[in-house]
């Protein structure tokens, strides 16, 4: 890619715990993981606390220049509320994108800054990975799923990523993307090979196709990081997939005139 970002990332699976238990200590008993998740990749921004499979509390939110300080005020009140110590957490998980450049950012400071020396793990989710979770979720089928999840991209483009989600443990394996396809492309291959379901970001479906709406996307960043083995919990970098629309630059102010 050019400009000096990152490289798109390679597709992998995503694969998880039936109940989102932490590998037993030597003398003691599984225990299921207490995440926090948290969200301001896609609208609305949201963070969430869950304890293995179970959402125990979520909060959503403004998206745009007020997120930062909402997200930090908004887990303060939701841990308090639920009366969780912010040293019981295993891990916080950030949504990493594809998204706005700058809600990614927004979210991943975030993590790292409430995580700072306190030992508390931090990770990265994806926010196409999120949603095909939150789509098996919200189907409640007990079979695979074949899952198309999408993110708005604007300039006329969908960040999308067709996925099979395996129910029992959550096993997401991607067939296609993630990456930005343009809308127009995306629809009519819709047409041509529909899946059974659809999240995210609205389009044009075939009359075949089921749109399903999950929870607000912090729950499902948080129960699969849960359901995650600690050591295999993807570390919290960005997925920008494409140059922000913004690059910053120099003022023409601040160049030096020739003397």
């Amino acid at each position: 890619m050019q400009g000096g970002h990152e490289p798109r990332r390679k597709r992998r699976e995503i694969i998880t715990q039936p109940h989102g238990e932490s590998e037993p200590r030597q003398g003691s008993e599984i225990r299921a993981q207490l995440v926090l998740g948290l969200d301001a990749a896609t609208p609305p921004a949201s963070v969430a606390l869950v304890r293995g499979n179970e959402e125990l509390a979520h909060r959503t939110g403004p998206f745009g220049p007020l997120t930062d300080a909402w997200i930090l005020a908004a887990v303060e009140e939701m841990l308090q509320a639920s009366g969780v110590e912010f040293a019981q957490l295993d891990c916080i998980a950030a949504g990493c994108g594809p998204g706005t450049f700058t809600g990614i950012r927004v979210a991943l400071a975030a993590a790292l800054g409430l995580a700072a020396g306190s030992g508390v793990q931090v990770c990265g989710i994806g926010s196409l990975d999120a949603l095909a979770e939150g789509a098996q979720a919200a189907t409640g089928r007990e079979r695979s799923l074949d899952v198309l999840a999408l993110v708005d991209a604007r300039r006329q483009q969908h960040y999308a990523m067709r996925a099979i989600v395996e129910p029992t443990p959550v096993h997401i394996t991607p067939v296609s993307g993630p990456e930005a396809n343009a809308t127009e492309a995306l629809i009519s291959n819709l047409q041509q090979s529909p899946p059974a379901v659809c999240v995210g970001a609205p389009v044009d479906l075939p009359p075949t196709v089921q749109a399903v709406e999950g929870p607000p996307l912090a729950v499902s960043i948080a129960r699969l990081a849960a359901r995650m083995p600690a050591d295999a919990r993807p570390p919290a970098l960005p997925s920008y997939l494409r140059a922000p629309d913004a690059i910053p630059g120099v003022s023409p102010l601040r160049r030096r005139r020739p003397l």
